[in-house]
């Protein structure tokens, strides 16, 4: 149960935070495309063929591997989704998704 509102979490926050800072619902698809390739292409997410392989071990902590809902359901995607928020949050406030107007 934990991992699965960890991933809605996630998911929905940093997407939605993404569309309310930019006013573009692009950001939040490029950053779905982004962290799924990085999960499945790069790291081997359910995947045999890959980089890495990311295989269930029986008798480890599903609070550490994500269990069912693998990776994204762990803690490590929990700091790592804290720390996207925080940067986003600091880059609206400088200013960094500002849109430039032509002259």
């Amino acid at each position: 149960m934990l991992q699965a509102f960890e991933v809605a979490f996630n998911g929905g926050l940093i997407l939605g935070l993404l569309y309310m800072v930019t006013g573009r619902i692009w950001m939040s698809v490029g950053m779905h495309i982004a962290w799924d390739f990085t999960e499945e292409s790069i790291l081997g997410v359910n995947s045999h063929r890959d980089l890495l392989l990311s295989t269930p071990v029986t008798g480890r902590s599903d609070i550490l591997t994500g269990g069912k809902y693998g990776p994204d359901g762990s803690v490590l995607a929990a700091v790592v989704g804290v720390v996207l928020i925080a940067l986003i949050v600091y880059a609206n406030s400088k200013g960094v998704f500002r849109s430039k107007t032509l002259c």
